[in-house]
């Protein structure tokens, strides 16, 4: 059987979205965007963002290179401004001047452009063999920082799942998962983009005081303290997304201790850490998917453990890296950060997700979950 799919990537306008008949729910914001590249003659750090907040509307300055930089500004005044004529350089340093409340000198425009924003999903990201991902599933507020990165989690969960079915004949309802995968998450960004962009706009008299007296000096303690840093990383790095069980998504914990069980759990991102000369991430390049198992070099266990994986290795070495660690002392970050202390394996998706793990030194959970995912129809033969 030939098998062809589509993906639709085609942006917020999507043919694909229109084609298949899915709706795009949600709606605009009113208040009208403007992007600007521009010269800005001021004193301003020129490797950090800086955010300039006042009633008439809010200013981001993004350095691009040394003699130019992004402004996007939101004009609180402006709305429904579709057909007004483009903007010159006088008006935009009128327009960052008010926000600023300083001598906000610019020159050289490159380039503006006026916008506005959508909050908008789809309820289904696939229909048949067709897929949406990207902006032709989501549009948001770029408020989070969200959406060039969760775009590219969208395609790269789909692609790893259709080239499995094409080239390894995984079963069909792989496929299935990408929609319980990622609608959660684009539905979370919607949502919480959506409430952000809510405050920041709201002309709530109370909410208005506490966002221009009140956050700044609240962020200033905020930004503080390493938790809080670690957690605002992991939300726009989008490192703390993680995805519920399903099917292809499995751990085996019985008997764990407390440690492994304090883990990086199956659906969560695999953490990286040093071995050797190189990195964990590093060596998993060389395949698309890899195995992690831990287990004592000096135990009763090794020799019956190391046949079983050697037995492994020759079936899956065409698709699957194999990586084996058996001294403690030399990994000591990498089994902390995976919560082991005995026998242990991981198994690591292409997309960079743990797709299964067990605790303890029997491999058939590992096997089966391989039998499953790659839809191999004779059992592999470990014994």
């Amino acid at each position: 059987i030939l098998w062809c799919y589509i993906s639709g990537c085609d942006g917020a306008h999507s043919t694909v979205r229109h084609i298949l008949g899915i709706p795009f729910v949600g709606a605009a914001y009113e208040q009208e965007f403007i992007l600007a590249d521009v010269t800005v003659n001021q004193k301003i750090p020129k490797d950090n963002l800086t955010v300039f907040m006042n009633k008439t509307g809010i200013l981001l300055h993004i350095p691009l290179r040394t003699n130019l930089s992004r402004l996007i500004i939101f004009d609180m005044k402006s709305i429904n401004t579709f057909d007004k004529p483009s903007l010159t350089l006088e008006e935009i340093q009128q327009l960052s001047q008010s926000i600023t409340g300083g001598d906000f000198q610019l020159s050289n425009l490159i380039w503006v452009s006026r916008f506005h924003l959508h909050h908008r999903a789809v309820q289904t990201y696939q229909k048949g063999r067709a897929f949406l991902a990207g902006d032709a599933a989501h549009i948001h507020s770029p408020i989070g920082a969200q959406g060039m990165n969760t775009g590219l989690q969208d395609a790269t969960n789909l692609a790893w799942k259709i080239a499995l079915i094409l080239k390894y004949q995984a079963p069909q309802e792989l496929l299935e998962t990408y929609q319980t995968e990622r609608q959660r998450i684009g539905e979370i960004l919607v949502n919480t983009t959506d409430r952000l962009f809510g405050a920041v706009i709201t002309k709530n008299y109370f909410i208005t005081i506490l966002r221009l007296y009140v956050m700044p000096y609240i962020m200033r303690f905020l930004v503080r303290s390493v938790c809080f840093r670690r957690r605002i990383f992991g939300f726009i790095s989008q490192l703390n997304i993680h995805y519920h069980d399903n099917p292809f998504i499995f751990e085996k914990i019985d008997g764990a201790d407390s440690k492994f069980l304090s883990g990086p759990q199956a659906g969560r991102r695999a953490p990286d850490a040093p071995i050797q000369n190189t990195t964990l991430f590093k060596r998993l390049r060389e395949k698309p998917f890899n195995i992690l198992l831990f287990y004592p070099r000096n135990q009763a266990l090794h020799q019956l453990q190391e046949n079983k994986i050697l037995k492994l290795e020759k079936i899956l070495t065409p698709m699957i890296g194999i990586h084996r660690f058996t001294e403690p002392k030399d990994h000591k970050l990498l089994y902390e950060r995976y919560g082991i202390t005995d026998y242990g394996s991981y198994f690591i998706r292409p997309d960079g997700y743990i797709g299964f793990r067990s605790f303890g030194s029997e491999l058939d959970s590992l096997k089966n979950y391989l039998h499953k995912l790659f839809g191999v129809k004779s059992p592999l033969s470990i014994s």
